[in-house]
């Protein structure tokens, strides 16, 4: 019995490293465009698009973070996606911080993750 239930554990940490696994993949090409999205001149408004695509890079990024174990990035990516949540009255200063925020979050689990 002892050992079903060692195999089923084993399984279960394979998989979970397999979804993490895919995760900071995707993580890393969440953070390439959202890089992208906001290289825009300073003082530039945001437009509605990219606007949008911040709020989906951040939505995607939370449902998955903190299940993760990435809790401080899936926090960053909840105030990422408050600070693009009314595309009509972005507050800049806000929405930069946020991103930075995000963006070193970002790096730090990619950087952990494939040197840890």
């Amino acid at each position: 019995m002892q050992a079903a239930i060692s195999d089923i554990e084993e399984r279960m940490a394979a998989g979970l490293a397999s979804i993490r696994d895919n995760f900071v993949d995707a993580l890393d090409r969440r953070v390439d465009r959202l890089e992208a999205i906001v290289d825009v001149p300073v003082g530039a408004p945001l437009s509605k698009i990219a606007c949008e695509q911040i709020k989906f890079v951040a939505h995607k990024t939370l449902g998955t973070a903190a299940t993760l174990g990435f809790g401080d990035l899936g926090k960053k990516a909840a105030d990422l996606e408050t600070a693009v949540q009314d595309c009509d009255a972005v507050n800049t200063d806000a929405l930069n911080r946020a991103v930075i925020d995000f963006l070193n979050a970002a790096d730090m689990v990619v950087a952990q993750y494939t040197n840890g």
